[in-house]
């Protein structure tokens, strides 16, 4: 799994990993409806768009989605979450 993410977008790639990244978009949606949560791709490769300001929201549940993925390490969310971390600091 492949995670790229700026200040209002993550683009993701999985490889062997039916990761079906339109429906987690959706759940998102629902989840943070204030965040105006778009996405556009397929089952392996997607893009989501949402609120700068609800950034670090957004990617830790969007990690907590993968990692609870039946094919993905949990580890997942733990190193973007440590990663928003250290991004926040600069």
């Amino acid at each position: 799994m492949t995670l790229g993410y700026g200040p209002d977008f993550a683009v993701l790639r999985s490889r062997g990993v039916l990761m079906n990244i339109p429906r987690m978009a959706r759940e998102l949606q629902e989840e943070i409806p204030e965040g105006s949560i778009n996405d556009g791709g397929h089952l392996v490769v997607g893009s989501i768009k949402f609120i700068g300001g609800l950034r670090t929201k957004v990617l830790a549940k969007l990690a907590e989605k993968i990692g609870h993925h039946e094919n993905c390490s949990s580890a997942f969310s733990g190193f973007i979450s440590y990663s928003l971390q250290i991004h926040d600091l600069f």
